[in-house]
């Protein structure tokens, strides 16, 4: 176990700045295509409400997502600071409050964790549900495929 803030340092982990540059990276992409297709949309004569809607409340999912990842960083950062900190001569006045810090992240952790799992669900709910209706456009109404699309979907979303 590391004693020293230096020891502490020199094994962080740098993989969790890794997924959220790639994280930010794949989201700007998305703004650009979802600013595409709101340009499209609005210059497009025929509308689709249900695209529409499907696709608007997926983009806002994923931002949401990417907030919470956001701030997902700055939480475990700032929980290696206080690693850090800990380790530091201190007085016990600033130990019982870093002690209480550290309860405090962790139930900002587990919040976290349950809000990314709801986004995810909902996210992929709505996903599904397009994909299902674009199944029963393509073929011709036929609702035996669209049943048995209906059950791999449920399946997918309980695991």
């Amino acid at each position: 176990m590391p004693t020293t803030p230096k020891e502490i340092l020199s094994n962080y982990d740098v993989s969790p700045f890794i997924m959220l540059v790639f994280e930010v990276l794949f989201y700007g992409a998305y703004i650009i295509i979802f600013g595409l297709y709101i340009y499209l949309q609005v210059h497009h004569q025929e509308r689709q409400r249900y695209y529409q809607a499907s696709i608007c409340l997926l983009f806002a999912l994923t931002t949401a997502s990417v907030a919470l990842a956001i701030l997902s960083f700055v939480q475990l950062t700032f929980e290696d600071l206080l690693e850090v900190a800990f380790y530091l001569p201190i007085s016990n006045d600033l130990g019982f409050a870093i002690i209480d810090t550290q309860t405090e992240i962790s139930t900002l952790n587990n919040n976290l964790s349950t809000a990314s799992r709801g986004i995810y669900a909902v996210a992929n709910i709505t996903a599904d549900t397009l994909l299902l209706y674009r199944c029963y456009v393509l073929w011709l109404s036929r609702k035996w495929i669209i049943a048995c699309l209906g059950i791999v979907s449920v399946i997918n979303v309980g695991r």
